[in-house]
């Protein structure tokens, strides 16, 4: 197979303004147009005739998403006609290929319809993101929308997620008209209260598949992909409501995984769990924290843990082994923290923890307590610290 796709999607990103480094294995890394990409985070190479040109954004955009950007289809990334090894056409074989005829009838996965027996046995759906083509006027910087759909399958609204990701996300009614105001006597809009693939979800529950929440629909993605039950709500953190948790009602099991974004997603998480404990009581609640890195790879979110290598398989053993959320068997939130480090939720659960200990080294130094220094290279930090030291074990005055 010659290079010519990998040369079209080189030229793509170059024409974008995307920096590209060569790398050894042939390919290049690249700059990612699907997000604000400070560092190149897009790994590119030369694939076989069956996957054509391999695009991986370690930051966790995927590959539907970077063409959107890049204004490139799937058989871009083909030197000839896709030709899968079944001799069917790639492009229906392929059940996370973005396609534009499918789109014009189905604009998101959540009009799928799913049924207990399929989902038994298919656990692993083909949904995903999809290019934001489909809106009644054309969004400029859009590179997603997910569409929201009642138990009913009527559509209530989309989240359109736009590029850079500084931009943020636009929200729309289902009949495409900006917006999602509340009604005049204060009845909030359907998007507000529906969770995202939402008869997906109450399918899964129906089957006995544990639910699982993440906090944004790039998310859900990712964790269909690996053959999760998921959901989430419009807006992310902050905009959880009581109406969402209703859904879970005869769930198997409940799992929480937060976004790994200091305060808010530990907060949105734990605002969820809550939530939970209130509206459905008798389902098993379990809040799971992913690794903060893997291979070498930050994690922020479930979308990323995949990205960097995560497993189905490692996914399930962290579920495994994490404890039920407080409430759900007999005990306090103090027993729960066992043996965790201190985090948010720990701040949140133990109060006790913000009070200030005994210091052995005044405004340097207290009993259980690290103490971090950091400062220009050559400041004086090693002085200070082993004066302070010094100065202790002698008994004597500092500062």
């Amino acid at each position: 197979m010659s290079g010519d796709a990998l040369t079209r999607v080189r030229d793509a990103l170059a024409a974008r303004g995307c920096r590209i480094v060569p790398a050894k294995n042939g390919g290049f890394k690249a700059q990612c147009p699907s997000h604000d990409d400070g560092t190149p985070s897009l790994d590119v190479k030369q694939g076989d005739t069956v996957q054509g040109v391999v695009i991986i954004c370690r930051a966790g955009c995927t590959r539907e998403a970077v063409l959107s950007a890049l204004r490139l289809t799937e058989a871009d990334l083909f030197d000839a006609p896709r030709t899968a090894r079944d001799g069917r056409d790639a492009s229906q074989a392929h059940p996370r290929a973005y396609r534009p005829d499918r789109a014009a009838s189905q604009p998101s996965q959540g009009l799928t319809a799913v049924t207990v027996s399929e989902l038994r046995e298919a656990p692993t759906d083909p949904g995903g993101d999809e290019p934001g083509t489909h809106l009644p006027r054309p969004i400029g910087g859009a590179v997603c929308e997910y569409a929201y759909h009642d138990a009913n399958g009527v559509r209530v609204g989309v989240v359109v997620r736009l590029e850079p990701k500084s931009r943020g996300f636009l929200q729309y009614s289902g009949d495409g008209s900006s917006g999602v105001p509340d009604a005049a006597d204060g009845t909030p809009h359907p998007l507000k209260v529906t969770l995202y693939r939402l008869r997906e979800l109450l399918a899964g529950i129906a089957a006995q598949r544990t639910g699982f929440v993440v906090e944004g629909e790039k998310d859900v993605g990712a964790m269909w992909a690996a053959g999760f039950v998921t959901t989430c709500n419009a807006g992310g953190a902050d905009k959880w409501r009581d109406d969402h948790a209703r859904p879970f009602a005869g769930a198997k099991r409940v799992v929480v995984i937060p976004d790994n974004d200091a305060s808010a997603g530990m907060g949105h998480a734990i605002a969820v769990c809550e939530s939970l404990r209130r509206v459905v009581p008798d389902v098993p609640v379990k809040l799971v924290e992913l690794p903060r890195e893997l291979n070498g790879y930050a994690v922020k979110d479930a979308a990323s843990f995949f990205a960097a290598g995560g497993t189905a398989r490692e996914l399930r053993r962290l579920v495994e082994e994490a404890p039920d959320w407080p409430g759900a068997t007999p005990g306090d939130a103090a027993s729960w923290l066992d043996g965790f480090a201190p985090r948010m939720s720990d701040l949140i659960l133990r109060p006790e923890l913000l009070a200030v200990p005994t210091p052995c080294i005044p405004f340097l130094a207290w009993d259980g307590r690290v103490t971090l220094f950091s400062a220009r290279e050559k400041s004086g930090k090693s002085t200070l610290v082993g004066q302070a030291v010094a100065a202790m074990t002698r008994g004597a005055p500092f500062l």
